[in-house]
């Protein structure tokens, strides 16, 4: 029969507290909220985000236009009031299938409190990448030891295509200018009629007319013919 060692149940015991000392400590730490933004979230006089704040929170971050860059602006609450202390965030991104860290932020503002909220500029010269998705970890110090209290996941976008103009409509020709034809009752109409003034024309070979010369030359004609036998 096989004696059992004293220090079994010591043992089993140890690795039972050991297990469930991670357990809560895990579950403290991560009792924290960590929010991201591409402007500065809304919250209200005690830090809390706003109804408009917590709708504003992004999963993704749009890269600005015109920079391989993209500013992030990060809202963090605590599980509880927490003392003056640095606040590190952290950005991870998984390469094959294992998280190796990208940046590390480091903030000295947080005076202390239940939220804090910090602005930062993620570079693509430091390693950030478009289409790419981080594992972001908050982290506190306020004994000189890291602490997690929050964390979440963030991707990163490309710029946003700038849309190509329009062409311009091409202007439309101008009709050409039809030639006005003559009215077809008038093209034809015969030219009106003048009428001749009284008086003053000579060539009138009408037969009253004709009759009258002739008398006129008879007579004409005897006058010379009598001057002549006298």
């Amino acid at each position: 029969m096989r004696a059992h060692s004293p220090a079994s149940p010591l043992r089993r015991l140890a690795l039972a507290l050991a297990f469930t000392t991670a357990t809560l400590t895990s579950a403290v730490a991560l009792a924290g909220d960590v929010k991201f933004g591409a402007d500065t979230l809304e919250v209200d006089d005690a830090g809390a985000l706003t109804e408009a704040g917590a709708s504003a929170a992004i999963s993704e971050l749009r890269q600005t236009a015109g920079d391989n860059s993209w500013d992030l602006h990060v809202w963090v609450k605590f599980d509880k009031k927490t003392p003056q202390t640095p606040i590190y965030i952290e950005f991870h991104e998984m390469v094959d299938d294992k998280p190796q860290l990208v940046w590390r932020n480091e903030d000295q503002t947080f005076q202390g409190g239940t939220t804090a909220a910090l602005t930062m500029r993620l570079e693509g010269v430091g390693g950030f990448k478009a289409d790419t998705s981080y594992e972001v970890k908050v982290l506190i110090a306020p004994k000189g030891k890291d602490k997690l209290v929050a964390k979440g996941e963030l991707k990163l976008l490309p710029p946003e295509e700038a849309a190509e103009p329009e062409p311009e409509p091409e202007p439309e020709p101008e009709p050409e200018a039809e030639e006005s034809a003559p009215p077809e009752d008038a093209a034809d109409e015969a030219p009106p009629e003048v009428e001749p003034k009284k008086g003053c024309s000579i060539g009138d070979t009408t037969g009253e007319g004709a009759l009258a010369l002739a008398l006129v030359l008879l007579v004409a004609g005897t006058r010379r013919r009598a001057r002549a036998s006298s």
